[in-house]
This record gives C-alpha cells, sequence and structure tokens, in this order.
C-alpha cells in the first residue's frame, strides 16, 4: 500500500485535475465519479443519472434509498452525496486562471460556485473557487448559508427524515435541524444577520426555528454514515478537539442531540489521520475506494473474452478491481484476476479466473500506453463463479485478455471533442475450433462528447476474411470503461454475424496525452453458428488512424441453372456456368440477385442475369465451407447479352433459377494433385421443372479423384410424382475445359426406373472448411435432367462439404 500522508502530492494531483477539466468549462460545470443505487438528474424532467454524465448549471442530482453520488467539480471540488438527498447546482463560473483560453466570455476572478442542498447531506473537499475570494462560494440550506475557507466539510439537513442511521434502534429519536462538521480548514454559517465560524474539529447542531446552535464533543453517526454505508471523502487532514472560541464558549451544552451527554476524553490528537474513505463494490463484489481522492489501494483494469463455456457465446467483458487481485508472472503477464461470468438471463455473476495448467502465449506490451496482453492456451484454466468451479478445456479455443496499469483515480476522461487511436498490439484472433489467424487492420474512434467508441475491424480466421463495425458507451465497471456490439459482422463477403466488445481508456503516461490508449476485447459468431466463436484483443494508443472499411467484393464462382430461354429452340435444356471474374450483384444478406453466365444461343454470347420482378423462393448457406444458395421464382428476370446488347425477360412463374456461389476468393483454391477425397450433402435447393412443379432431393453423392483429375456424382429426387435416379462422371479443371478447381459431368439415369434419363452437371471447389491437410472443404453444383422427349425436365443445386 502506498504511503498517502503526504498533502503535497494531493495538491499536485489536484493541480493536474485543474489543467485537465479546464476543457470541462466548455461544455458542462462538473461530471458523476460515481452512481449506486437510484439516483437521478432534474433538468427540464427526470431522467436516470449515469457515471460520466455532465452536469449543469440549474440540475437538480437526487438520490433515493441507499442511493449514492458522487460529483467531481470543473475546478476540482468533490461533493459526496448521501441517500436521500437533493443537491442543486444554482450557479458556477471557473477562476479566470483555470479558464478555457478559448472561452470568450471574461468570469470574475476567482470565479463562482453557489448551490443549495434542499435535502439530506454531503461531504465535499473544495475546488479552486473560493480560495481567494470567499464571498465566490457559498452553499445555501434551509436554515442557513456555507461559506468556506478552503475546507473538508460534512452536513446533513433532517426535518423528520433522517431515518438511517447505522446503530441506532428504529425509534430512537433524531432531532431535526442542520448538523455541520468541519474535518479541515473552517466554514462559516450565516443565519438571520448571525455568523458562526466552525474550524477543524468542529461539530455543531444548529436547531430549527432559530434556536441557538449547540456544539457537539462528537459527531453523530449519521453525518459520516447512512444506509449505503460511510459518506466521508478521504483526506489526510486531521481533526482536532471541539474549538473553544469565544462563538462557542455560549452553547449551553456539549452533548450530542441523538442522546444523553457524551462522556469520557476526545482522544483524537492533532495530525492524526481520520480518513474515512467512501466505500462501495464493482459489480463483482470488490470493495473500492469511492472518493476519488486519495485511495487505499491501487486499482487495475482488464477486458477479457472467453467463447465457452458459459449460457453466452461470445462471452467479452470488462472488469476494474483492486491492483493486487490481478496476479501476473515474472513476465508482467496476467496469470488470475478477479472479473466476470455470464449467467443466464443476460446477467453476471462475480467469478475468479486462475490460468491453472494453460499457458500464457502471444504476449506484448506497449509503455506509451502501459496496456499489456496475451492469452491463455491448452491445458484446462479455473474459473469460479457464483460458487461452481469450472475448469474449461483451453485446447480448442484461448482465453484473451488486455490489461492497464494500475491507478488510484480512474483516469480522468476529456467531456467534449473527438479522438483516433491506431493499432500498437493485439493477440492473434482464435476460435472455438482451434483455429489461430491474423490480424489484418483495426481503427478505433472515441466521441468524449457523446461518450461512445467506434471501432471496426479485420482479420484473417481459417480460411475466412472476418470483418466486424461496431459501437460503445462509456461507464459500467468503471468511468472509463466501455461496452457495446458490433452492428455489422461479415465473414468472406458471405455470411451475416453478430458480435460484443469491451474495453477501457488506460491510465496516461506521465506528461502523455489524455486517453492515450484504449484496451480492446472483441468476440464474434457467425449468424448460421456453425464457425464457433472469434475473439481477440487489441491494443491501440492516440494517434491518427484511418478507418477501416470492408474488404471489396472479390471474384467469387458462381453456378447457375434455368431450363429454358427464347433464344433456345423448345425443348432444348442446358446447364449454365459463371465465366471468371463475370460481374455480380447481392443484396443485404449476401443472396445473388445479378449473375453473368453464358447465353446459349448460336453463337454463343455471354449475358448478365438480373432478378427482375422475381423473387427468392428459397436460399442456404454453409459458413463451414462459405458457400450460398438459393433460386429466384415468381416474376421476371432480366437478360442482356453483353456482345449483342440485346435485353429480354423471362418469366419465372413456371420455372426456377437456381444457384450458388462462394465466398470472397482472394485466388482460386490450391488443389491437390493425388489422393481421393469424398464429400457429404449439407444443403440444396427443391428441384424444379419447367410446368411450375417443386419436388424434393433426397440424397445426392459426390466423389473426388485428384490423380484421375475426375468427379463421380449420383442423385436421387421426387419432382411432381416421379422419382429420378441418375449417376455419372465428370472431368475436373483442364480436361473440361475449365479453371483447376472446375468441373462438368453428365448423368445418365431413369425415371420411375422405367423411362431414361439424361442431364448434365456442372460446378466447383471451395477451399474453407477442410479437415484433410490440402483437400479442398467443399463444393457445389447445379444440374439439369431430362427424358430425352421435353415431357419432363428438372433443375437444381446441391451444396456438400469435405472429408
Amino acid at each position: 500500500m502506498r504511503n498517502r500522508s503526504s498533502r503535497s502530492a494531493a495538491r499536485v494531483l489536484l493541480a493536474v485535475l485543474l489543467l485537465t477539466l479546464s476543457e470541462l468549462a466548455l461544455a458542462a460545470v462538473g461530471k458523476v465519479l460515481f452512481v449506486s443505487g437510484p439516483v437521478t438528474l432534474e433538468r427540464g424532467g427526470s431522467r436516470t443519472l449515469n457515471k460520466g454524465d455532465t452536469l449543469e448549471a440549474g440540475d437538480v442530482v437526487v438520490t433515493g434509498e441507499k442511493a449514492r453520488a458522487q460529483i467531481l467539480m470543473a475546478d476540482g471540488a468533490k461533493i459526496a452525496l448521501r441517500s436521500g438527498s437533493r443537491f442543486r447546482i444554482d450557479e458556477f463560473a471557473l477562476p479566470q486562471a483555470v479558464n478555457a483560453p478559448s472561452q470568450a466570455a471574461v468570469v470574475s476572478t476567482d470565479g463562482r460556485s453557489v448551490s443549495s442542498l434542499l435535502k439530506g447531506g454531503f461531504r465535499t473537499t473544495t475546488g479552486s473557487v473560493g480560495k481567494v475570494d470567499r464571498n465566490a462560494y457559498e452553499v445555501r440550506t434551509p436554515i442557513g448559508t456555507l461559506g468556506i475557507r478552503g475546507t473538508d466539510y460534512a452536513a446533513v439537513f433532517c426535518a423528520g427524515d433522517c431515518t438511517d442511521v447505522p446503530g441506532m434502534a428504529a425509534a430512537a429519536p433524531i432531532r431535526d435541524g442542520l448538523y455541520l462538521g468541519v474535518y479541515e480548514g473552517s466554514i462559516a454559517f450565516t443565519s438571520g444577520g448571525q455568523v458562526l465560524q466552525l474550524n477543524q474539529g468542529d461539530f455543531v447542531f444548529i436547531p430549527l426555528a432559530g434556536a441557538r446552535p449547540e456544539p457537539l464533543q462528537t459527531p453523530p453517526a449519521f453525518l459520516e454514515e447512512d444506509g449505503a454505508g460511510r459518506i466521508t471523502l478521504g483526506s489526510a487532514g486531521s481533526a482536532r478537539p471541539a474549538a473553544s472560541s469565544a462563538q462557542l464558549d455560549d452553547f449551553n451544552e456539549r452533548r450530542s442531540p441523538t442522546g444523553g451527554a457524551e462522556e469520557g476524553k476526545d482522544e483524537r490528537k492533532e495530525g492524526s489521520d481520520v480518513s474515512q474513505p467512501v466505500i462501495g463494490t464493482t459489480p463483482n463484489g470488490t470493495p473500492v475506494d469511492l472518493t476519488g481522492g486519495d485511495a487505499p489501494r491501487p486499482r487495475g483494469q482488464i477486458s477479457y473474452n472467453l467463447g465457452a463455456p458459459g449460457p453466452v457465446p461470445g462471452f467479452t467483458a470488462v472488469s476494474t478491481s483492486d491492483a493486487d487481485t490481478f496476479v501476473r508472472d515474472a513476465n508482467g503477464n496476467v496469470s488470475a484476476f478477479a472479473g466476470l461470468f455470464p449467467a443466464g438471463g443476460g446477467g453476471s455473476v462475480a467469478a475468479s479466473y486462475q490460468i491453472g495448467t494453460s499457458a500464457n502465449t502471444n504476449t506484448g506490451s506497449n509503455v506509451a500506453t502501459g496496456l499489456s496482453w496475451g492469452r491463455w492456451s491448452s491445458g484446462t484454466a479455473t474459473i469460479v463463479a457464483g460458487g461452481t468451479t469450472l475448469n474449461p478445456s483451453l485446447a480448442q479455443q484461448s482465453l484473451h485478455w488486455i490489461a492497464g496499469t494500475p491507478f488510484d483515480l480512474d483516469p480522468v476522461l476529456p467531456v467534449s471533442g473527438t479522438r483516433s487511436y491506431v493499432v500498437v498490439g493485439a493477440t492473434s484472433p482464435t476460435d472455438t475450433r482451434g483455429n489461430v489467424g491474423v490480424l489484418g487492420a483495426a481503427s478505433l474512434d472515441a466521441d468524449f462528447t457523446q461518450q461512445t467508441i467506434s471501432t471496426a475491424v479485420v482479420f484473417d480466421l481459417d480460411g475466412r476474411t472476418w470483418f466486424a463495425a461496431g459501437s460503445g458507451g462509456f461507464g459500467g465497471a468503471s468511468g472509463n470503461s466501455v461496452s457495446g456490439t458490433f452492428t455489422r459482422v461479415e465473414v468472406s463477403g458471405l455470411l451475416l454475424g453478430n458480435g460484443t466488445l469491451s474495453g477501457f481508456f488506460s491510465e496516461p503516461t506521465t506528461g502523455g496525452p489524455t486517453a492515450s490508449g484504449f484496451g480492446l476485447s472483441f468476440s464474434l459468431t457467425d449468424s448460421a453458428l456453425q464457425l464457433g466463436t472469434a475473439s481477440g484483443v487489441i491494443a491501440f494508443q492516440q494517434g491518427a488512424g484511418q478507418p477501416v472499411a470492408p474488404p471489396a467484393l472479390q471474384n467469387r464462382d458462381v453456378a447457375f441453372a434455368i431450363l429454358q430461354l427464347p433464344q433456345v429452340p423448345t425443348g432444348t435444356i442446358g446447364t449454365l456456368t459463371n465465366p471468371p471474374g463475370a460481374a455480380y450483384t447481392v443484396d443485404a444478406s449476401f443472396n445473388l440477385t445479378q449473375l453473368a453466365g453464358i447465353l446459349p444461343t448460336d453463337p454463343v454470347d455471354v449475358a448478365t442475369y438480373n432478378i427482375g420482378t422475381a423473387t427468392l423462393a428459397e436460399g442456404g448457406v454453409d459458413a463451414v465451407t462459405v458457400l450460398r444458395w438459393g433460386r429466384w421464382s415468381g416474376g421476371d428476370i432480366t437478360v442482356t447479352g453483353l456482345t449483342t446488347g440485346q435485353t429480354f425477360t423471362q418469366s419465372l412463374a413456371q420455372q426456377s433459377l437456381h444457384w450458388i456461389e462462394t465466398g470472397n476468393l482472394a485466388a482460386p483454391p490450391v488443389m491437390p494433385t493425388s489422393g481421393t477425397a469424398t464429400y457429404i450433402l449439407v444443403g440444396s435447393t427443391n428441384p424444379t421443372d419447367a410446368l411450375g412443379n417443386v419436388g424434393v432431393l433426397g440424397s445426392a453423392t459426390l466423389s473426388a479423384d485428384f490423380t484421375a483429375q475426375t468427379v463421380d456424382s449420383a442423385l436421387d429426387l421426387t419432382l411432381a410424382g416421379n422419382n429420378w435416379l441418375v449417376s455419372g462422371r465428370g472431368s475436373i479443371g483442364a480436361q473440361a475445359n475449365l479453371q483447376p478447381h472446375q468441373f462438368s459431368g453428365a448423368y445418365n439415369g431413369t425415371i420411375n426406373g422405367a423411362l431414361p434419363a439424361f442431364g448434365s452437371y456442372t460446378g466447383f471447389f471451395s477451399q474453407p472448411g477442410a479437415t484433410v491437410p490440402g483437400v479442398p472443404g467443399g463444393a457445389g453444383l447445379t444440374y439439369t435432367l431430362s427424358d430425352g422427349q421435353g415431357v419432363f425436365s428438372a433443375t437444381g443445386v446441391a451444396v456438400f462439404r469435405g472429408p
């Protein structure tokens, strides 16, 4: 524990606060440091008051039962309001010496601070206002006005409502009136033209209706404590026995109005430390100092995430607790900490995290921001939450953490303006399937006026590119912490997702800029919930950063099939394949709305196919292979020949256009030159014909011989009461005059076991999702079938996942 007996250190700290808070004068007169319980702000209405909110002249702060609020004024004054209080800021102006240079209006030399205690009580350490001109400061009460001589004092006004006195019986009488106590400096109480001065160590009761003040040998309990705990501010000051000034000599008796005469000698010595900090608890139940002054022990912050176990996938949180609850190894890496754990219903419970048999890896630190980071991986960690001990395995996932340096006070943040941040370090993103990725880029911007941050991140993980953008609001575990959500999550330009974020502004380095660093924790999942949870942490430093945009749509494979087109002679059918690099567009869910492919005219042309007035009748996605499929039906599509420019419409009232697409492809999949692989069906469209019938694909198979560069496929489907059984072999790559990862083939079989059936298929392999190194993870194909007589037909899409 640090030695805080030196008042010079406190004065230096106050000077720093005054310089930092000069910015506050531009927008507000004060800022809320802490709230606990029901606390409201009255300003043209009533709303909940939160930590970090700014205050203006005319505001009334109201604390409810067992509630607490603490205010930092722009001149450095701190006011701790007890429960059941109403406190109004009537006037406020900064002294000229600390006023913002850019403010045009000239205020009084020593500023102005006038407020009213309407109900309840407070303890305060005064700021720069009133240091020179003592008339510049006053607190009005229902029975008189308080002035200062530079002080730390407390006041409680009782009017039949002082009932929350610790240690007193419920029926114990508490006399109505004003109770005052001075811990350092002096105050002056003025009422009815009379002035009463109280010095350090004086405690007095002033009855209602003009009765004479009564000195108190010892302060009543409720002057320093209420039902919510102690309300005194941390102070290095001392208390002395009650003053013997002439103004107090004629008091009628020295007793507490809550009981009989006090006996015994006051044993407090001159210069003794009577500091009694305001004590509260963090959300995880850890006691902390809430005075904003000389904290009895430094605190630290950590932001962390863990994909599983827990009822909330992708849990990310930030916790603030005593710094000695953070255990660091010899290298300064966190090996244990106190935090939160997700509970049912969206809540959380207090928890302790220990590294267990896992190990710190991917660690780093940044001196300028005071941030350090890493991730626990391998082995098992230990989590004790809500009385339950969990031992999650970190063999397939990691616990990512980012921590700041210990601090005595919450880092003082600007109350207006914006800042940009750049990446100075990060852990490698991981998922809950054992994959480790690479961070591409990240950006973060803070709006201190709106008390929000916005962030974006791009990284590659298991063959997929993730992009996430979101925002968060100040508050939570501490005034400098942030929590929020990602409102836009994309995977390979094909999948949607969601995510959460948490983080905190780090303690600025000595002489460094305000809010010099930010530690961010992120956790993401895809909407299909097939890829597990992707997570990581990022360290930012204040600097000129560039916004991170989602990756542009890249080349991708698209295959599609349609039975009949006007340019094709009646009864002729075919399978159409999207040529490499052809134009395409997608909707907000990445479903195709336009594609390009060959038009089987004579001679063959290339055309764009636009969804027009048709709609997406059905669709699906496989996140593992990054394949999406669907079919357009109803309305008319528009077809435009790219060579001739001729445009025509094609009705989909009696047929469908089936399609399948991959995600963004930075490069075509690398194909093996030997070996075999068998693929299983994971999705399909319902087969359709040219008469408006919709059927069911019962089964489909696909196998590849990469040595021979061939594929084999079979289909079993039912359509319009007819069962189709077909199979056939095709070629891969050059043997089919296609790219190395594409294939095409022919089907032969029967309809209802009697009529002959013919057809063709075309498709491609996709890279993500492989469990065997070097083998494509997925494949998609389109097919068209016919009886050869123009009576029966079928077309559709089948999607496969590899070994």
